[in-house]
C-alpha cells in the first residue's frame, strides 16, 4: 500500500478544472475586489469581503492573487471572524494562514488595486467595472438591486450569500478568460432572499435578527458544508445557547481548499475536524456552549435533538440519521455537486431521506462498480471470489480515475474486498472524481452554509418561514433561479407506507 500516492492539496481543484480542459495554475487568475470607501466600515461590507476573500484564497491556482482596493486598517467590527483588530491585517493574516511550507500553490492578498484584473467585483458603489454586490439581513443584492442595501443589517445571511454568488461569477469569468466556453448566463441584477427563497420583487426583506439562542440542535458532519454553516452562524449577533457537533474524521490536505476556518497548521498537524470547529467557536461565539462527539451519528448513545442538520457525505449516513433521529425531529439535509447545492427539509407528507435515496442493498457494490469502471456483475463476482487485484484491474481503475497506473500499484496482490473503497471523503489516502457529492471547491458550500444557517435561525425564531421542503440551485447554469418544490412522498417509501 505504500506505493499508493496520497492525495495532495491540489488534486481535487485540478479535477474540477480538468472537466473544463484546464490545468493548474490558470494563466489568468488575478481578481480585484473594489470596496466603496463609504461602506468599508459597515457590518455588511466587512462580512461580504471576509467571506469572499476567504473563499477565493482557498481556490489556489484558480485565483492567483486577490487585490483588495478601498480597504485599509478600519477596525474589525464585532462578529467578523478575523483575529486582528485592523480589518486589512486580519484578512492578510487569514490568507497567509492557508500557506504551509509544503503548499505547491500559495494564496496571495494584495492591498490595493490591480491595473488589469481578469475578474472584478464591486462592494457598494465603487467606481469601475465588475459585478456590483450588496446585501441586507436576508437578501443578496446584485446590480441595480444593490441600491436597496442595508449596510448595517444585523443578520449575516444575505451577506454570506452575496459573497458566495460573487465567487461563483468570478470562477465562471476566469474559466472564460482562460479560453473555456461555459453554458453559464452572466449574473447581473438579482435580489435573492434566504427568508422566503424568492427572487426579484418576490424576495422578502425579512425581519431583523439581533439575537439567537440555539436549543436542542445537532450538526451531523463538520465537513465543508457543516463548517460553512457554523462560519455564518458565528457572524450572527447575540448567538447563545447550545449545539452538539458530530464528526468522526480528521483533516487531510484537500480540506484546506474547502473548509472555511481550517488553516495550514490544522492540516499539517493532523488535527481532528472537531478541534478546528471548537477553536473557531470558542473565539468567535464564546457564549455558545458546544458539545462534541468524535464518532459517527449511529454510534451516539441517544439522539434526542429537535433539529438535526445533516451535512454528511454518504447515502448510508443519511439513512442512519433518519433511522435514529427522534420521531418528531426536524431534519435538514444538505448536499452539493459541482456548483449545485441542494437542501431537503424533511416535512410531514413530503420527501424524506428514504424518498430521496430509496434503500438499495447493493448500493456499495454499485458505487464500487462506477469507481472501478466495471459492470456490477463483475464487481459482485470479484467480491464473492476474493479476487486478487492484478495489473489489468488497476489499469481499468486508473483509466476511470484519470490517474497514472503507478498511483495504484500498491493494490496489486491484495484481495479485492480489502482494497480501499475510494470514497472521496473517506479515510483512504486515495481520491476519486466520479461519482461523488464531495465538493472540490468552496463555490457551492458557501451559499449552502448561508442557507443552512438561515434555516437554523428560522427554525428557532420564524418556523412559519422554514423551507417546505426541497430546494436546488445550480450556480453554473441558472444563477438567478433556485428551484423550490414541495415534493410528495414516494408511494413506495417504507417510512410513509
Amino acid at each position: 500500500m505504500a506505493a499508493i500516492r496520497p492525495e495532495t492539496e491540489i488534486d481535487r481543484t485540478q479535477a474540477a478544472l480538468a472537466r473544463h480542459g484546464l490545468k493548474l495554475p490558470l494563466a489568468r487568475g488575478s481578481v480585484e475586489i473594489a470596496v466603496a470607501r463609504e461602506v468599508a466600515e459597515t457590518e455588511v461590507a466587512q462580512r461580504i469581503v471576509y467571506v469572499l476573500v476567504n473563499e477565493l484564497a482557498r481556490m489556489k491556482g484558480v485565483v492567483s492573487a486577490i487585490h483588495l482596493a478601498g480597504v485599509g486598517e478600519e477596525p474589525t467590527l464585532p462578529g467578523i471572524p478575523l483575529r486582528a483588530a485592523g480589518f486589512a491585517s486580519g484578512l492578510s493574516q487569514l490568507v497567509e494562514s492557508l500557506n504551509g511550507p509544503g503548499s505547491p500553490l500559495r494564496s496571495e492578498l494584495v492591498l490595493g488595486s490591480c491595473p488589469d484584473p481578469h475578474a472584478r467585483v464591486r462592494v457598494g458603489e465603487a467606481s469601475g467595472g465588475g459585478l456590483r454586490i450588496a446585501a441586507d439581513s436576508w437578501r443578496a443584492l446584485t446590480g441595480g438591486w444593490s441600491d436597496e442595501a442595508d449596510w448595517h443589517a444585523a443578520a449575516p445571511y444575505g451577506s454570506a450569500l452575496a459573497a458566495g454568488l460573487a465567487a461563483a461569477e468570478i470562477f465562471k469569468t476566469l474559466l472564460s478568460v482562460n479560453s473555456v466556453e461555459t453554458p453559464a448566463r452572466k449574473l447581473e441584477d438579482l435580489a435573492y432572499s434566504l427568508f422566503n427563497y424568492g427572487t426579484g420583487t418576490e424576495a422578502t426583506i425579512g425581519p431583523a435578527v439581533t439575537a439567537l439562542e440555539l436549543t436542542s440542535t445537532a450538526l451531523a458532519g463538520c465537513g465543508a458544508g457543516g463548517t460553512a454553516a457554523l462560519d455564518v452562524l458565528v457572524m450572527q449577533p447575540g448567538l447563545t445557547g447550545t449545539i452538539e457537533l458530530i464528526e468522526p474524521g480528521s483533516h487531510k490536505l484537500s480540506n484546506i481548499n474547502r473548509y472555511p476556518f481550517v488553516t495550514a497548521s490544522d492540516i499539517h498537524e493532523g488535527r481532528h475536524k472537531l478541534a478546528s470547529a471548537i477553536g473557531h467557536l470558542a473565539v468567535f461565539a464564546p457564549a455558545l456552549a458546544v458539545t462534541v462527539h468524535a464518532r459517527p451519528w449511529e454510534q451516539l448513545a441517544a439522539h434526542p435533538f429537535g433539529l438535526v442538520v445533516s451535512a454528511v457525505d454518504t447515502i448510508e449516513a443519511r439513512w442512519a440519521i433518519q433511522a435514529r433521529a427522534a420521531p418528531d425531529a426536524t431534519i435538514i439535509d444538505a448536499a452539493v455537486l459541482g456548483l449545485l447545492y441542494s437542501v431537503l427539509r424533511v416535512a410531514p407528507g413530503g420527501w424524506c431521506l428514504d424518498c430521496k435515496h430509496p434503500y438499495d442493498p447493493e448500493l456499495a457494490l454499485k458505487q464500487r462498480a462506477a469507481r472501478w469502471g466495471e459492470p456490477l456483475e463483475i464487481i459482485r463476482a470479484w467480491t464473492i471470489e476474493e479476487r486478487t487485484v492484478d495489473a489489468a484491474m488497476i489499469g481499468a481503475l486508473a483509466a476511470t480515475q484519470n490517474r497514472p497506473v503507478e498511483d495504484f500499484a500498491g493494490l496489486v496482490g491484495l484481495p479485492f474486498s480489502e482494497a480501499p473503497r475510494l470514497t472521496e471523503c473517506g479515510t483512504t489516502s486515495m481520491q476519486t472524481t466520479v461519482p461523488s457529492q464531495a465538493p472540490v471547491l468552496p463555490l457551492a458550500t458557501v451559499p449552502l452554509g448561508a442557507l443552512l444557517a438561515a434555516e437554523i435561525t428560522k427554525h428557532h425564531l420564524f418556523p412559519e418561514a422554514a423551507l417546505n421542503n426541497w430546494l436546488a440551485h445550480d450556480l453554473l447554469r441558472s444563477p438567478a433561479r433556485p428551484r423550490i418544490a414541495r415534493r410528495a412522498a414516494r408511494p413506495d417509501c417504507p417510512r410513509h407506507s
